[in-house]
């Protein structure tokens, strides 16, 4: 069996508007609060168990995902992130 993690965050529109990164700089975005949340609201609704992680030297919150299941395919993965995405939009939006 393979382990693989893959360490990412969400990056909330208004943060990467014009090509600027979210981070500390970012403004009023809180991108580190909204990665937070949608985790929660992963885990909460029963869709995915994502980890958190804080990460660069800004240590700003990321998602980790570690894959352990050596079925799970491409469409697996594709559907996970869709689900990061989701839950990323709505607290986005608030």
């Amino acid at each position: 069996m393979t382990l693989s993690t893959v360490v990412f965050r969400y990056l909330p529109v208004a943060a990467t508007a014009g090509g600027a990164a979210a981070g500390p700089a970012a403004g009023s975005v809180d991108a580190d609060g909204i990665n937070a949340r949608l985790r929660r609201r992963l885990l909460d609704s029963g869709r995915a168990v994502v980890g958190r992680t804080e990460f660069g030297a800004d240590r700003s919150v990321h998602l980790k995902l570690t894959l352990l299941n050596p079925a799970a395919t491409t469409s697996d993965v594709d559907a996970l992130l869709s689900a990061v995405i989701e839950a990323g939009d709505a607290e986005d939006r608030g």
